[in-house]
């Protein structure tokens, strides 16, 4: 389901926008209901987006579009941090233009986050364990959640996540790696 022109020219990362079918089919092959075909989304476009790689081309490059998608859902969605113990919002829309830009989706690179869905359709609970791409994959598969949580073990031991997160309770679990991290997962604690 992924092509080249589903990523950013100047960054690693794919386009929100682009990986809709993609979140599609990761519920159907978890047994969700796959209803994110019915799901109605309004792009937001942040300009210039200057990627990771954009200072590092060889040749002059214009900077890319950023484009994320929301609805209420995801307007009134929580965020909740467990190390930080703050609330924010799934679009942290004041991340666009500092360091990486990328950190829009999600507040970036944290440890342990709970997204908590308002207007569920279901009481099932999704677990991703995750590097920066699914910052911008987990709010579209919010739809068929009442929970979220997203674990990056690159930040957090693994024999510290039964403090934060129930395993005795019945989730679906995902894990979503880039090939960056995955060949050297040593990264991994």
């Amino acid at each position: 389901l992924l092509e080249l022109d589903d990523y950013y020219m100047t960054d690693i990362h794919w386009r929100q926008e682009s990986i809709v079918d993609v979140s599609a089919l990761l519920i159907e092959k978890i047994g969700g209901k796959n209803t994110s075909k019915d799901i109605q989304y309004i792009e937001k476009s942040l300009y210039p987006f200057y990627g990771s790689y954009y200072g590092q081309a060889a040749i002059k490059t214009s900077p890319d579009t950023l484009i994320y998608l929301t609805n209420d859902r995801l307007e009134n969605a929580t965020v909740y941090d467990h190390i930080d113990k703050t609330y924010g919002k799934v679009y942290m829309k004041e991340k666009f233009a500092t360091i990486d830009s990328y950190d829009l989706f999600l507040s970036g690179a944290k440890s342990i986050l709970t997204i908590t869905n308002p207007i569920r359709t279901s009481e099932k609970e999704l677990i991703i364990f995750r590097d920066s791409f699914g910052s911008s994959i987990a709010p579209l598969l919010l739809n068929d959640y009442a929970k979220i949580t997203l674990v990056d073990l690159r930040y957090i031991a693994t024999d510290l996540l039964g403090s934060y997160i129930d395993f005795s309770k019945d989730q679906d679990v995902l894990f979503l790696y880039n090939t960056l991290i995955l060949n050297n997962s040593y990264m991994l604690k």
